[in-house]
């Protein structure tokens, strides 16, 4: 069986104003200009999924029913283990700055969410700067210096996630961040674990704060990753480089959610010790794999 998920902001484009006003088309290339938000993504382990038949295929047909293909204000470019998301008008004001940022943000959250079940990652990178893609008479060109600065920073971090540039901070007012270096940041795209993840909590806590928003189904998707992340990172038969990648993504994570972290771990992530309620259905959905809409 298959469920589609919603994002959690809920957003559904009408807000981005001028933005939306660009005609979608497949074969019209934007301009090129400096003026663009990049949203590189690496997925990691590509080479290990060519290896299993059939399970390239799944992971292309859930990166071709994503949300972005819905908003006319932005492009993808897939090509092997790359997706590219930038925006297709220059942002001119700081409303739009912050929708885009908002946006490219939930954009990757959604890739995050749909290939969950799978136990897939990625690394990815958001930044601002120049980038170029244009259509020539039998090929397209995509290049700029935000490209290779994407490239070269995402190569350069060992975690899992999406990352942030500091540049960009003013403009993220949605998603809360984590320092990673002295450049980036680490978003927090599992934005369900702040309603159960604070100091005055006591564990498990009282179902009134998870049943009556639904928001159960949000969190077993959060609780399977973070049990897949803490698996990985104690998996001897990975190299230590691959299991230090999880463990740094358990540590961002932590670092805002230390005492929820620390109190599934000790319960080996049974969500009825964070809060005693009938869990089934929600636990269940979320390792249920959505590939989008069946093949013509």
């Amino acid at each position: 069986m298959s469920v589609k998920r919603p994002m959690y902001g809920g957003f559904d484009g009408d807000t981005l104003g001028e933005l939306m006003s660009v005609k979608k088309s497949k074969t019209s290339i934007t301009p090129s200009t400096d003026d663009r938000y990049l949203l590189y993504i690496d997925m990691l382990g590509f080479s290990d999924l060519v290896r299993k038949k059939g399970h390239v295929e799944k992971l292309y047909r859930i990166i071709d029913s994503l949300n972005v293909h819905e908003h006319d204000a932005f492009r993808t470019i897939v090509f092997s283990d790359t997706i590219l998301v930038y925006n297709r008008l220059p942002a001119t004001t700081p409303g739009n700055r912050q929708y885009l940022v908002m946006y490219l943000c939930e954009f990757a959250q959604d890739l995050f969410l749909r290939i969950l079940p799978l136990d897939l990652h990625f690394r990815a990178y958001l930044r601002h700067g120049q980038f170029i893609h244009n259509e020539m008479k039998n090929v397209e060109a995509f290049y700029g210096k935000t490209l290779v600065d994407s490239y070269e920073a995402e190569h350069g971090i060992q975690c899992c996630g999406l990352f942030i540039d500091n540049a960009l901070l003013s403009d993220c007012d949605i998603f809360q961040t984590t320092p990673y270096d002295m450049k980036c940041q680490f978003v927090h795209l599992m934005q369900r674990l702040d309603d159960i993840s604070a100091d005055h909590f006591t564990y498990p806590v009282d179902s009134i704060f998870i049943a009556p928003q639904g928001i159960e189904w949000n969190l077993a998707e959060c609780f399977l990753y973070l049990r897949n992340i803490h698996t990985h990172m104690h998996n001897t038969s990975l190299s230590p480089r691959i299991r230090g990648k999880y463990a740094a993504t358990w540590q961002m994570i932590r670092a805002r959610h230390r005492r929820l972290l620390d109190h599934l771990e000790a319960h080996d992530f049974n969500a009825n010790a964070v809060s005693k309620m009938n869990w089934t259905k929600a636990v269940k959905r979320a390792r249920e794999v959505y590939l989008g809409p069946e093949p013509k």
